[in-house]
């Protein structure tokens, strides 16, 4: 079984709610929702708050509406886990269209879910911590590696969008001292051998998804991405 997330433009007038439409795929199933951001504004001082409204699910049969709440169906609930925690502000309200009418979802009755058991694998930009790095005023010292992650570190690219242009990329790798995965801002400088590979470990697959997945659009994302660290790295050189 492997997920999917796609979000809809956002639209809004003036000063009204943003809508959005967003859908998530689960096995070969999809769910559609419309998620209302009413954010803080000046004149308006109340505490922003969002919506979700679960519209109804596809799968191969073709679009069926929504006839109850099936709280039993951990596809579902993990859906709408994962869906609740994607909007920009914890929604204060999530329901379900039912026969026209808008009918409560009580979160705490659905059962737990585990992003790993839904994502078998994802497609992602990873590169390697340098073997040695220039290091203090004018670059006169050389360091092995970082204070968290050891020369040759395989590190897993966290955001594909970066807002300074790549100089510092959130990055997942194993701390040279407890082994354990952590995530670090690095300079990608720090950073060689950049490659795309699928990732399977489950706190990779929680960590990343839904900005990789195992689609292809994520692979080739992660090869354009990939591609401009490169010409990066060759301008430098």
């Amino acid at each position: 079984m492997d997920a999917e997330l796609e979000w809809g433009i956002g639209r809004a007038v003036g000063r009204e709610p943003l809508f959005r439409h967003v859908r998530i795929q689960v096995g070969t199933t999809w769910y559609s929702a419309q998620i209302v951001e009413v954010m803080r504004i000046v004149t308006h001082p109340a505490p922003p708050r969002s919506e979700l409204h679960l519209l109804e699910y596809v799968d191969k049969a073709g679009a069926h509406p929504f006839t109850d709440i099936p709280y039993g169906d951990e596809v579902f609930a993990w859906a709408v886990q994962r869906l609740a925690h994607m909007v920009h502000v914890p929604p204060a309200a999530v329901d379900i269209q039912i026969a026209g009418e808008r009918v409560p979802v009580d979160l705490d009755r659905l059962p737990p879910g585990d992003t790993a058991k839904f994502v078998r694998s994802i497609w992602c930009p990873v590169a390697n911590m340098a073997s040695e790095r220039p290091y203090g005023p004018g670059a006169r010292e050389t360091r092995h590696g970082s204070k968290h992650f050891a020369a040759g570190a395989k590190l897993y690219c966290v955001h594909p969008f970066w807002g300074d242009g790549g100089e510092q990329i959130e990055v997942i790798g194993r701390h040279r001292a407890t082994h354990r995965y952590v995530s670090m801002v690095v300079s990608s400088s720090w950073l060689t051998n950049w490659r795309v590979d699928l990732a399977y470990s489950p706190y990779l697959i929680r960590a990343l998804w839904p900005a990789w997945d195992g689609t292809q659009r994520s692979k080739e994302k992660a090869e354009h991405l990939v591609d401009a660290m490169q010409r990066r790295i060759q301008t430098r050189a």
